[in-house]
């Protein structure tokens, strides 16, 4: 049985989706949100979870795969006493909102971890970043990241539950 995880990076203007098997990435995307007012819209909100939707079709063998679903949770703010922006705090809060409505059951990854700081040759070359500078696809790497967390954190409660 290969583990499959569709694991999420939830932003108010973008949002990192990837799903892998085992090691490999299936597939990624990094969904720009295309307004540009300062609220997040339904559009933004329905597409980064058909993206999932579709990810986990794509993903999906047989039934002897299981799906595993993270998203990270909020950064909380002030965090270890440095002050940040909180303008788009809300906005990845409504993402959030709509991935746990789709998967309930999904592991909700803590922030802060320093995520998507890899060396560049940690991340499959599809997301790597290109040249200096982290570009877009950090979304994507540190959806990669909490695939890793939500994989670990799933067999603690397997074993919890045996």
């Amino acid at each position: 049985m290969s583990l499959i995880i569709l694991s999420f990076d939830p932003g108010s203007r973008h949002s990192g989706v990837i799903v892998r098997r085992g090691e490999e990435l299936v597939d990624w995307r990094v969904v720009k949100r295309r307004s540009d007012g300062p609220d997040v819209d339904g559009a933004y909100l329905r597409e980064v979870v058909e993206v999932g939707e579709s990810f986990i079709e794509t993903a999906l063998h047989d039934l002897d795969d299981l799906p595993i679903t993270a998203v990270e949770g909020l950064a909380w703010w002030p965090q270890k006493g440095v002050p940040r922006n909180q303008k788009h705090l809300y906005g990845t809060a409504m993402v959030l909102g709509a991935i746990l409505y789709r998967w309930p059951d999904a592991i909700v990854v803590p922030s802060g971890r320093g995520v998507a700081m890899l060396h560049e040759w940690s991340y499959p070359a599809a997301i790597r970043p290109k040249g200096q500078g982290k570009g877009v696809k950090v979304h994507a790497r540190a959806a990669w990241d909490h695939s890793f967390f939500a994989e670990t954190e799933w067999h603690r409660r397997q074993r919890r539950a045996a």
